[in-house]
């Protein structure tokens, strides 16, 4: 089943280019036909709105949230380790992690 709807959760506060923009939400619908995604600014709306999506972009997943989130197909984080997601992919739940750090990593 297709992704329909996506919460995101990705603040930081003291790198602003870390952070979700409204601009960001609008190019993710306009480039995905029936996609709703919808921004939380703290972890409390995250946690409370969490049970009605398919879907999160994170920076972080604790493994107790999916006790709320009998929909979730997907957790996406732009984050390069594994150490701030607690969950594992199964069959029925992917986890995403980023891969643009590839390349800068491996030169350092």
């Amino acid at each position: 089943m297709p992704i329909k709807n996506i919460l995101v959760y990705l603040t930081h506060p003291h790198v602003e280019a870390w952070n979700f923009k409204p601009q960001h939400k609008v190019l993710l619908e306009r480039l995905v036909p029936g996609l709703s995604v919808e921004v939380c600014l703290n972890s409390k709306d995250f946690k409370d709105r969490l049970p009605q999506f398919d879907a999160a972009i994170v920076w972080f997943f604790k493994e107790k949230w999916l006790e709320s989130a009998p929909n979730l197909k997907l957790i996406a984080t732009p984050a390069a380790g594994k150490d701030w997601i607690e969950v594992e992919s199964d069959e029925d739940l992917k986890v995403s992690f980023g891969g643009f750090h590839g390349s800068l990593i491996a030169e350092s």
